[in-house]
């Protein structure tokens, strides 16, 4: 789940919860323990209001154990923008 991730197609309104199938229409880029992943999805949450879900893959050689970074963000005008440093419980095979 993330914040921030600005307009989807089809678009919605300030205050009203997400319908299902809303894409990003930004670029999102996510990566873990510091190395890009896959995205599969970026899309408005349903009903959720101001809440996206972000949908990756985690490869399958990605370091294991507690306390992964994650990084979540969006690319405007040619520039990467992310969000807060946050760290993934853990990772496990």
């Amino acid at each position: 789940m993330a914040t921030g991730l600005r307009h989807v197609y089809p678009p919605t309104t300030t205050d009203n919860t997400g319908t299902g199938g809303q894409n990003v229409l930004i670029p999102v880029v996510v990566g873990v323990n510091n190395s890009g992943v896959p995205v599969i999805s970026a899309q408005y949450a349903p009903n959720e209001i101001g809440a996206y879900l972000v949908e990756f893959t985690i490869p399958a050689n990605a370091p294991t154990g507690p306390n992964q970074a994650l990084a979540i963000g969006v690319i405007v005008n040619g520039q990467e923008i992310f969000g807060n440093s946050v760290l993934l419980p853990a990772v496990s095979n």
